[in-house]
């Protein structure tokens, strides 16, 4: 029995090398799943159009970072009934702590809200996989409004329709990718039948500010929903 035994195993392990088929070992359990979240909403550059609106999504682990291989971060739309895998979300490296996912082509809601579901996995050194985070909804809302900038005050202006207070603030950028500002968070309360309304003007450090584009995110947050508009102006 106990040669029938070793024979056995010196077959798997022959099997193994062979075939590149991982074996267990005792001494490094599988990952567990990695703990996903929502950071924030975020304008990134894109060559093409200045700024473009993402999610960014953390997460963290209690795995040793030299045991797991990569992640792969799976994605679900409420049109959606499974989740998938999308551009660049296969083998993250296995020291990354955070993904920025790029909405281009996303249609954000007109009213309402709509959900961005996100789930994560660990895979080891062996090509395990842990199993899959819990769920990270990210819930978004209908975008700000860019309603206008007045060259003589040097004031940008937007709005926005969510209800209860809204939170807003905006990061502004010149086309050379310098200078750039970020104006100050306002909170607002607006009447049921009024949008918010808010502005931010260009610091004195930027009065007049240089000619050219100006690429312009407008951030909104109301309790646990996010929105975000991605715009340009022109300064003569």
């Amino acid at each position: 029995m106990c040669i029938k035994k070793l024979l056995i195993a010196q077959a798997s392990l022959l099997l193994s090398l062979l075939f590149c088929i991982p074996v267990d070992s005792p001494r490094q359990p599988r990952l567990e799943a990695p703990k996903l979240s929502f950071g924030s909403m975020a304008a990134i550059a894109d060559s093409a159009e200045g700024l473009t609106e993402s999610v960014h999504l953390v997460w963290t682990l209690t795995a040793d970072r030299s045991e797991v291989g990569s992640f792969t971060l799976l994605r679900k739309f409420t049109t959606d009934s499974l989740f998938n895998v999308f551009t660049g979300s296969r083998l993250i490296p296995a020291d990354t702590t955070g993904f920025y996912d790029d909405l281009h082509g996303y249609t954000f809601p007109d009213h309402g809200a709509d959900s961005i579901f996100y789930r994560l996995l660990a895979i080891d050194t062996l090509g395990r996989f842990s199993d899959t985070s819990e769920i990270c909804t990210v819930a978004i809302v209908p975008q700000p409004e860019l309603t206008g900038y007045d060259p003589q005050s040097g004031c940008i202006r937007w709005e926005s329709w969510i209800r209860g207070g809204i939170l807003s603030w905006c990061k502004v950028r010149h086309e050379s990718g310098t200078p750039e500002w970020t104006g100050e968070r306002q909170e607002e309360f607006p009447h049921t039948d009024e949008p918010g309304r808010f502005s931010a003007c260009f610091p004195d450090s930027l009065r007049p500010p240089p000619g050219g584009k100006w690429y312009i995110a407008l951030f909104v947050r109301a309790a646990e929903m996010n929105s975000l508009y991605t715009g340009s102006i022109d300064v003569p």
